[in-house]
């Protein structure tokens, strides 16, 4: 009975301790974040497909990079900051006409600050439940992310039919269940990483190098249409794998796939590089010199 009663006590003294350490809400950054909101919720609901609507009317919007994809498209990396949340921002256009939209929140503390600001505002409360999506994490290392996601499908066509114009239609190649993600990373245009082996400071795999690693292994058929895909380093990783295995004499290149290599490496678009923690942009033509390759390829 005695040990029941120190547990308790125990217990009851770290509870304390705990409470003592939560900080009490900061209504001058709760505001800001509400601001944010509201701000955010009038622009969406004006369904405005100019770019430059959303620079000019988002409050705290803090443009960070603007890509060129090629085809008349470019990705617009931002955020909007706020005092406990911030907004990060993917916008994808095609001539400045946005086709792809997302705004994502993430880590538990932004789903608490949410949670208060659905309560203290109907339309917050309105919009976040009927617009954005919870992710719930895969494994207990990755944080619950909550997103709203908009897809303009037939913009998004148009600049599918424009890269099909220039590197050719995808071929009919049957996908097993098991390399959809990995496949889908690698030709969604949609998806964000380095053409890499080893990248940052603690010299972690690319998630477009643990795809292609996956395709190479189990069906490197696929890599005929992740060539031909709309990720600008997808398209990258599936060339350096379709001459690595031809080099080893694995997989026969034919004329068709040297046409469409030699068109991927010509494109006048920047991609991604990282050496370690060093990041990068360089044309994609500028690393592949290698003799091997350029015999390969019938480059002279």
């Amino acid at each position: 009975m005695r040990q029941i009663k120190i547990f308790l006590l125990i217990l009851l003294i770290f509870q304390v301790i705990l409470l003592a350490k939560v900080e009490p809400i900061n209504e001058k950054w709760l505001q800001i974040d509400k601001s944010n909101m509201i701000n955010l919720i009038k622009v969406i609901k004006s369904q405005s497909s100019n770019v430059n609507f959303y620079k000019k009317n988002l409050k705290r919007f803090n443009i960070d990079s603007e890509k060129e994809l090629g085809f008349g498209v470019q990705r617009i990396e931002a955020c909007q900051y706020g005092g406990y949340i911030s907004n990060e921002v993917v916008i994808y256009t095609n001539n400045n006409k946005i086709f792809y939209f997302r705004m994502r929140f993430s880590g538990e503390d932004d789903l608490k600050i949410i949670e208060i600001l659905k309560k203290r505002n109907s339309n917050i409360d309105k919009f976040i439940s009927e617009k954005y999506q919870i992710s719930l994490p895969s494994n207990q290392m990755e944080i619950k992310r909550i997103k709203y996601e908009v897809l303009d499908e037939e913009n998004y066509s148009i600049f599918k039919k424009n890269i099909a114009d220039k590197l050719g239609n995808f071929l009919n190649i049957p996908i097993d269940a098991s390399l959809k993600n990995e496949y889908k990373t690698l030709v969604s245009p949609f998806e964000d990483y380095r053409f890499g082996t080893r990248c940052g400071y603690a010299g972690t795999q690319p998630k477009g190098r643990k795809a292609i690693e996956v395709i190479k292994k189990k069906n490197p058929k696929l890599l005929k249409n992740i060539i031909r895909g709309y990720s600008v380093e997808g398209r990258i990783y599936g060339v350096e794998a379709m001459l690595e295995l031809a080099s080893k004499n694995i997989i026969k290149l034919t004329n068709d796939d040297i046409s469409t290599i030699k068109k991927v490496l010509n494109l006048n678009i920047s991609i991604n590089r990282c050496e370690g923690c060093i990041g990068f942009s360089i044309e994609a033509k500028k690393m592949f010199g290698y003799k091997k390759y350029n015999e390969l390829l019938d480059i002279q």
